[in-house]
């Protein structure tokens, strides 16, 4: 392969490089599969290859991306045919490019579809570029396809001019908290997997891109890199994993944010609001998205839900502490039942429900 930025070829796409390198990558691919077909069960073809760190030496096209996923899983199926097949994008906001790559990939070869979530907010834009992935996998008759999140993350310290966090900062909590509303903002989409990148941060050796390499890439990691130690966002999955079981899914039960102190209307429009139930019982959960970066002070709110709690509590997904609530202090709202209850507001999701929705363990 001729003209490569690095000794790897990150991103070099064998398509682009003649038939024998076409080949080498198809052989490569069957090996792999021989080696893991017992361990492994879904595939990802290829890496963000709508942008150019990761499609090279031509523009992103996804016409091609599609012919290349096809050539790709039909080996991949040939090997094992229970395998899982499908591909990523790195941008939402690339709608043309999105839609061409649908509108060209056959749907035998796409179990999957995978978004890279990586902005400095992770509720900017999220919502509507998952809907309009949703409807165009329909209007292609993708109707079998998963959406997932593929891999998002927020570095807790990054090299100056890196287009996530603010000049200077090299803070964990930010990392933690941008963790916490990524994952109910997922959970509430319905998306089928969710992963965080990264395990560690990368320093031990240069990362590797297609037109780049970096010394020491940002510190993504829920481990600090060389030493290997937890950071605060370690905690923070740790504590999503016991919140969001397998039986915990999206509700349509009501939830609202009717005021918070020293709010201005747009900071009540901005306000999140999700609800999940488990065993059929709801949970609600709110939070005001502020900057990541900052740390925003606690306020209190009015919550108004349509269900009456009999044993509601509080608990904070970053802490793990838990508040009872006296049932008796919430106002009861007109005709339709609504329950009002004055509770704290953060800059992540706190969680309201009922007691027994979860094994508390009381000290």
């Amino acid at each position: 392969m001729d003209d490569i930025k690095g000794p790897a070829a990150v991103g070099c796409v064998p398509i682009y490089y003649g038939e024998e390198t076409e080949q080498a990558w198809y052989n490569y691919v069957k090996a792999l599969t021989n080696h893991f077909k017992d361990r492994i069960t879904h595939y990802e073809i290829w890496n963000e290859a709508d942008i150019r760190s990761f499609w090279y030496p031509k523009t992103p096209n996804g016409a091609e991306l599609a012919y290349l996923v096809h050539q790709t899983a039909k080996i991949i199926k040939d090997v094992q045919p229970d395998a899982k097949t499908g591909t990523c994008v790195s941008q939402l906001r690339n709608f043309k490019y999105i839609d061409k790559f649908l509108s060209s990939v056959k749907s035998e070869y796409l179990d999957f579809f995978a978004v890279h979530a990586y902005s400095t907010v992770p509720e900017m834009c999220f919502k509507e570029g998952i809907a309009f992935v949703k409807e165009t996998l329909i209007k292609y008759n993708h109707t079998n396809t998963e959406v997932w999140q593929g891999e998002g993350g927020y570095p807790s310290w990054a090299y100056e001019g890196h287009h996530m966090i603010p000049k200077g900062c090299n803070d964990e909590r930010p990392q933690a908290i941008w963790m916490l509303r990524r994952y109910f903002l997922d959970v509430s989409l319905g998306l089928k997997r969710s992963s965080y990148f990264q395990m560690a941060d990368m320093w031990e050796k240069p990362y590797e891109k297609a037109t780049e390499i970096l010394k020491k890439p940002a510190a993504h990691g829920i481990l600090n890199g060389i030493t290997y130690t937890p950071k605060m966002s370690y905690d923070t999955i740790t504590n999503l994993s016991a919140i969001f079981q397998t039986d915990v899914k999206p509700s349509r039960q009501y939830i609202q944010v009717r005021d918070i102190d020293n709010a201005t209307s747009i900071d009540l429009v901005a306000t999140q609001t999700f609800v999940y139930e488990k065993n059929n019982m709801p949970i609600f959960a709110y939070y005001l998205p502020s900057p990541i970066e900052l740390h925003s002070p606690t306020r209190s709110s009015l919550i108004r839900i349509a269900y009456d709690l009999k044993k509601p509590v509080i608990i904070d997904p970053f802490t793990l502490e838990v508040f009872l609530l006296d049932p008796e202090d919430c106002d009861i709202q007109g005709n339709r039942v609504l329950f009002d209850y004055t509770l704290p507001i953060k800059d992540y999701p706190l969680i309201l429900t009922e007691k027994d929705v979860f094994e508390i363990i009381e000290e």
